[in-house]
């Protein structure tokens, strides 16, 4: 069995590198236009990915993507609850450089701690991790086919992260595309849940 995770499609925020988090954004036309590539690319290559549920966050952005994703295979879209994007509390809606002017302090910690350290009024990744990984898991348990799940760039970028056991603080190598498919078998998880 293998876990399909897929990143959602763009959105107006990322194109203006705004943080999203929890904010409930949805898809730009580019977005949209990508979620229908990847669907189109998805039945071309049925015999290299076949799924038989698709999951979502239920945030906006992510579900969208899945329902155009799993429509023309045929299959409906669950929420999943638990496989939201990380929560970045106060500075949702800042960009990046933006951070380090308003919020210099806190933002100089988390450069330095990303896993453990939360956002203002936030989550920090291991927080994330111990969210998704048992959703995941336990979701597992009750398939023998292949599932996809529908998320976000944060989670995806965390989980590589763990199974490769890198520092947090690396954690832009593993930074994910808008509608990027990343398969993810039973060991890798089993090793996630070892590692968390």
């Amino acid at each position: 069995m293998t876990i399909y995770f897929v990143r959602h499609g763009h959105t107006e925020w990322n194109g203006l590198g705004k943080i999203q988090g929890s904010v409930n954004t949805v898809l730009s036309d580019i977005g949209v236009a990508q979620a229908h590539a990847l669907a189109n690319h998805l039945q071309e290559t049925a015999n290299d990915i076949e799924v038989g549920a698709v999951y979502s966050s239920p945030q906006i952005r992510a579900f969208h993507t899945a329902e155009i994703i799993a429509k023309p295979l045929g299959l409906s879209v669950a929420p999943l609850p638990g496989v939201e994007e990380i929560n970045f509390g106060l500075w949702e809606g800042c960009t990046w450089l933006e951070l380090s002017e308003q919020f210099p302090t806190e933002f100089l910690e988390w450069t330095h701690n990303r896993r453990y350290y939360p956002a203002p009024n936030g989550e920090s990744y291991q927080q994330v991790l111990e969210r998704v990984i048992p959703v995941v898991s336990h979701l597992s348990k009750s398939h023998s086919e292949n599932i996809m799940i529908v998320t976000h760039g944060g989670v995806m970028a965390s989980l590589k992260c763990l199974i490769q056991q890198a520092p947090f603080e690396e954690l832009e190598k593993f930074k994910v595309a808008n509608t990027e498919v990343m398969p993810f078998s039973l060991e890798q998880l089993q090793l996630a849940k070892a590692y968390l």
